[in-house]
């Protein structure tokens, strides 16, 4: 919106508190809800995602990436994806710590619950 060159703003930013900061291009804040989700998650692929690899991999690990609402329901899928062998590795569902996202990459399921 006025400039910013917002990779490097949060690449500094990182180095003066020792923490990740991640940018996320969303000028002006446009667009609805939904086009944030999006521009954040797009974020979290580019500077987050894969950027560590997992120490245990299975053949039957998935990943669940949804918004912060459906962890209600998770605990209702959860038991049964145990029941049958499957282990969830990561898990996103909005507050979760960075670290959680790092090792997401080499699991053969991705399963994405939208808002919608």
């Amino acid at each position: 919106m006025i400039g910013d060159d917002i990779e490097a703003v949060c690449q500094r930013a990182s180095e003066k508190f020792g923490k990740p900061v991640i940018p996320v291009d969303a000028p002006g804040f446009a667009g609805p809800k939904n086009l944030g989700n999006k521009l954040g998650a797009e974020a979290l692929l580019d500077h987050v995602i894969g950027t560590v690899e997992p120490t245990v991999t299975t053949p039957y690990d998935i990943n669940i990436i949804g918004e912060y609402y459906l962890s209600g329901e998770l605990w209702q899928v959860k038991p049964l994806l145990d029941a049958l062998g499957v282990r969830v590795r990561e898990l996103h569902l909005g507050r979760r710590p960075l670290h959680d996202g790092r090792r997401a990459l080499g699991t053969r399921q991705r399963w994405c619950a939208p808002s919608r």
